[in-house]
C-alpha cells in the first residue's frame, strides 16, 4: 500500500465509529489488509492526543501541568505518536497470544466433545 491510498478524509468519522459504535465497527472491519494505515491512523489520533495534552498543560490542566507546564505538554506532541505506534504493536502482540490460546482450546475441545458423543 502506497501512502496515496491511505483515505486521510475518512479518519475523523472512522475515529467517531470507534468511539460511538464499537461493535459495529469491529464485526464490518476487513480481516486482511496491511498494516500501513492502522499504524498512520493510530499515529495522528496519538498526535492529536499530544495536542490536547499540551493545550491543557498550557492552561495548568492535566497531568503534565505540574511537571514543568509548557514545555512538558510540548514534548507530549512528540511523544504520544511514537506512544501510540508502539503501543498499538504491543496490543497487538498480546492480543494475538490470546487470541491464539483462546482458539487452540476451542480447536482441542472439538475432539473430546466428538469422543463423548
Amino acid at each position: 500500500m502506497e501512502p496515496k491510498d491511505i483515505n486521510f478524509a475518512a479518519m475523523p468519522q472512522t475515529a467517531v465509529n470507534v468511539v460511538t459504535k464499537p461493535a459495529e465497527f469491529f464485526q464490518g472491519m476487513p480481516k486482511s489488509g496491511g498494516f500501513l494505515e492502522p499504524l498512520v491512523f493510530a499515529i495522528i489520533m496519538g498526535f492529536i492526543a499530544g495536542i490536547i495534552q499540551a493545550i491543557l498543560s498550557f492552561i495548568g490542566l492535566g497531568p503534565s501541568a505540574r511537571y514543568g507546564g509548557g514545555m512538558s505538554g510540548f514534548s507530549m506532541i512528540i511523544f504520544m505518536p511514537i506512544a501510540a505506534a508502539i503501543g498499538s504493536f504491543i496490543g497487538g502482540a498480546i492480543l494475538f497470544v490470546i487470541w491464539n490460546l483462546w482458539a487452540r482450546r476451542k480447536i482441542m475441545k472439538q475432539p473430546i466433545v466428538a469422543a463423548l458423543i
